[in-house]
């Protein structure tokens, strides 16, 4: 969005924290590095798409598509979960079965 880099890291919450812990550490000093190592493109390259942006703010976008009858189901199995009232706060909370782990 607006010509920059947008990243999401997701550690997926089943695993331990510790697990978590290590692989955000990791993510995070891999991006640093490769930042220092390519820093000066993705600067350019920022520039170049703000300099190419910059006239189409109000203009028409054409967007064209084709759409088919062409499908494919995709199987998604899910997760057992519970919705149960927390101790806590009484309010409804979810608690996914991890017994197939």
């Amino acid at each position: 969005m607006r010509n920059r880099i947008g990243l999401l890291l997701e550690t997926h919450s089943w695993k331990d924290y510790p697990t978590r812990v290590r692989i955000t550490r990791n993510f995070i000093v891999d991006l640093l590095e490769l930042a220092a190592e390519r820093g000066d493109e993705w600067q350019r390259l920022m520039r170049t798409a703000d300099d190419g942006s910059s006239h189409v703010q109000g203009a028409a976008v054409p967007f064209a598509f084709v759409n088919t009858s062409a499908t494919r189901m995709v199987d998604f199995r899910g997760y057992a979960y519970t919705r149960e009232p927390s101790p806590i706060s009484g309010m409804l909370v979810t608690r996914y079965d991890t017994s197939s782990r």
